[in-house]
């Protein structure tokens, strides 16, 4: 049996060559690459039981705009969040930053600030403690590629992995 090796990447080199990776799943279709939609999702705010918005559907941009806010480290969903949140006047400043999605949980959780939840790609089965709100009126949404380098080979393999990420997404 052959040996297969196909690279995929799930961040960090969204918008740059990707010469070492066969695959990447990026929040923006990447210049000179095929970029595939996989999936839209919306992001979600997370707040604590403290929260006067613990027991509601939705809270506002304006609301938000006021509240302690937990924020990944330097990300395209950072981006997005903070392009969505920041006005001239009232620029985005996290209370806290942190990569492990983890630690966001647990912070919200404890009452320390709102958080920003992909519903989809973050795979999230269980937050005890921290309930998930709609933004309204207008939701906060981002849309995920599966892209790779217009110039890459793709042999039978690729295109059967490249056909399960797919599938994979299709049926979430």
């Amino acid at each position: 049996m052959p040996t297969v090796k196909i690279r995929l990447v799930q961040d960090g080199l969204e918008n740059n060559a990707l010469s070492r990776y066969d695959f990447e799943l990026s929040t923006s279709p990447i210049k000179g690459n095929i970029n595939t939609p996989l999936l839209d999702e919306e992001i979600l705010v997370g707040v604590g039981p403290q929260s006067p918005w613990y027991h509601k559907a939705s809270i506002t941009r304006e609301a938000l705009q006021t509240q302690p806010l937990i924020l990944t480290a330097a990300s395209p969903l950072r981006t997005l969040i903070e392009s969505f949140l920041a006005t001239p006047t009232n620029p985005v400043i996290p209370a806290f930053t942190t990569s492990d999605r983890l630690s966001i949980y647990e912070l919200t959780a404890e009452n320390l600030g709102c958080s920003f939840i992909p519903t989809r790609s973050w795979n999230v089965s269980n937050l005890s403690n921290v309930h998930l709100l709609h933004i309204a009126p207008e939701r906060l949404t981002r849309r995920i590629f599966l892209s790779s380098p217009a110039d890459l080979q793709l042999d039978a393999r690729h295109q059967q992995v490249g056909e399960v990420i797919r599938g994979f997404f299709e049926s979430e």
